[in-house]
């Protein structure tokens, strides 16, 4: 469940609910509840999330992966887009994934002629 990793991220900070809660922008009640499992974070607090700590998508969606992404992959997730990019290719299957790769192919074609 995402709402135990999202604690496990916190505790792993050393940051308290009330420091996690502002830098995120969830209010603290609505991430007691999330870590708690009462209720489910949606995807735009997750995309907060991912902007804002090195984390894994893979990780904290599925709990898969490792948590932690490289000093260098943090930099990927300061622009809100690839973060959303980034969560988008983790959330898909394969079928969203080879439409994105096709236009990609296309993409390139008309930029190299």
């Amino acid at each position: 469940m995402p709402g135990k990793r999202i604690r496990e991220l916190r505790e792993l900070l050393n940051i308290t609910k009330h420091e996690f809660s502002h830098k995120t922008g969830l209010p603290f009640t609505c991430l007691k509840a999330v870590e708690s499992g009462a209720a489910h974070p949606d995807l735009e607090y997750i995309q907060l999330i991912l902007e804002k700590y090195p984390v894994s998508a893979q990780w904290l969606l599925r709990g898969q992966g490792p948590m932690i992404f490289p000093e260098d992959t943090t930099e990927l997730l300061k622009d809100p887009r690839m973060a959303r990019m980034l969560l988008f290719l983790d959330t898909a299957d394969d079928r969203d994934i080879d439409f994105v790769l096709s236009v990609m192919d296309r993409f390139t074609k008309g930029k190299a002629g």
